[in-house]
């Protein structure tokens, strides 16, 4: 999966009707360089045709302890990945979920650098930075200030009447594929702020640009606030690939 291949084969394609892979993991942390996967899910759409479909849902097991502090988060015990298969072991039938497909998830940074450094243990090529990201459409539609989770998936889910198993991968993937399906302007659904429509972006390589510009400034932003707090954080996906 080479990046320049991945991402020739998407830019040109339209936007309207893209094949999307969704994917979302539940996982034994909250640093992806180190921690592993326990549970990963993948739901197929056709952009704008409203067809979301689960079709992989996979436990995982991620050959450590799984500490307390993320089952009390996730749910997902020791005792429920004994006896599931490695990422290793299930990753031609994760890959045939992804092939011939735009990577999607929520947070895609997170979900895509999971997916990256398992890959890498398992000698395989990253995927490149390159998909739509659910939480920097949100932060565009959904246009308040960041912060005190306004911007969280079960929040942004919420507010268009969906109810789900939040910190289940497939639940998780099922409503992203769902928001990010609402979120999306069409021809018969204008932004809610402009007139700009589907349209507009017309290819994959356009839409991607508009997000990386709103990822961007948002990134900036954060920044500019943990300055002002005193504070440091060095996690700034869209800035540094």
């Amino acid at each position: 999966m080479k990046q320049k291949s991945y991402i020739g084969n998407w830019s040109k394609s339209s936007l309207e009707g893209a094949p999307l892979a969704v994917i979302d993991f539940e996982t034994t942390g909250l640093d992806t360089s180190s921690c592993s996967a326990v549970s990963v899910a993948v739901v197929h759409m056709d952009l704008g045709k409203g067809n979301q479909e689960l079709v992989y849902n996979q436990m995982i097991d991620p050959c450590v302890t799984i500490p307390q502090v993320t089952i009390d988060v996730h749910g997902i015990t020791n005792e429920k990945v004994c006896g599931s298969p490695t990422f290793k072991e299930q990753l031609p039938d994760l890959m045939e979920a992804l092939e011939g497909r735009l990577l999607a998830a929520f947070h895609l940074p997170y979900d895509w650098s999971m997916l990256n450094t398992e890959l890498s243990r398992c000698d395989v090529d990253p995927f490149p930075l390159y998909g739509i990201c659910g939480k920097v459409l949100a932060t565009y539609v959904d246009d308040q200030p960041q912060g005190k989770g306004y911007h969280r998936l079960i929040n942004v889910a919420g507010r268009r009447g969906y109810v789900f198993n939040a910190h289940d991968a497939a639940s998780d993937a099922l409503v992203t594929a769902k928001v990010i399906e609402d979120m999306m302007p069409s021809a018969s659904r204008k932004w809610r702020k402009e007139t700009r429509h589907l349209g507009m972006f017309g290819t994959v390589r356009e839409y991607m640009s508009f997000q990386r510009e709103v990822a961007l400034r948002k990134e900036r932003e954060l920044r500019i606030y943990y300055l002002s707090q005193g504070s440091a954080r060095e996690d700034w996906p869209w800035s540094d690939n």
